[in-house]
């Protein structure tokens, strides 16, 4: 447990985190962004959590997050059931959703499904979850963007496999967290494939 000197502190750091992460990513130029989305596709599609599930988790990417577009075309191709996020309140609810017909601007202009959407709950308690993130360390502490929708919502269904997506930059060797920060168990990168699951079986 933090003091409060300790948690304002923490707070500050993760704040420079995400203000670097963001700052590193507009700064990419579009065919290079391009090439590493593609990058990230490729090994994603590699992985037989993704290969295998009968749903998965997924979010729309919003300015510039690493693509899930193509990510999202790909499952509906190969008829894997997608649910993404709603939110309502400070709650986040995933709903099927199988054409793009189905979303709508929400909150801060990210697309989300309808307020009439089919709940994905139930269905696969331990499906993948690819989540996004403005920074991962090798041990699958994340820095997200500071609304603790995710944490909240896997508090509640702490049993899915986390899958955090980003560009070798995103990639921190150690983050300092707390103890309602959810730990992913794989990140995915341009570069590599990271099993932090091997490192502190999170």
């Amino acid at each position: 447990m933090f003091s409060p000197d300790e948690s304002s502190c923490l707070f500050e750091k993760k704040q420079q985190i995400r203000e670097k992460a963001r700052r590193m990513r507009k700064e990419l130029n579009l065919t290079e962004k391009s090439k590493m989305d593609q990058e990230i596709f490729g090994r994603l599609f590699q992985m037989p959590e993704i290969l295998t599930a009968k749903i998965v988790y997924l979010y729309a990417s919003f300015e510039y997050e690493a693509d899930t577009w193509e990510i999202l075309k790909a499952l509906w191709k190969r008829q894997i059931m997608v649910a993404l996020p709603r939110t309502e309140g400070n709650e986040l609810f995933f709903c099927l959703v199988d054409k793009p017909e189905e979303l709508i601007p929400g909150s801060f202009g990210i697309w989300e499904p309808k307020k009439d959407c089919q709940s994905a709950k139930g269905i696969d308690f331990k499906c993948p979850v690819v989540l996004p993130g403005l920074a991962f360390s090798r041990q699958g502490e994340r820095v997200g963007y500071g609304g603790g929708y995710y944490d909240r919502f896997l508090e509640k269904e702490s049993e899915h496999v986390l899958i955090g997506i980003g560009y070798p930059f995103q990639v921190l060797e150690k983050i300092d967290t707390e103890s309602h920060d959810q730990k992913v168990h794989w990140v995915i990168t341009s570069d590599e494939v990271i099993d932090c699951s091997g490192v502190n079986g999170c």
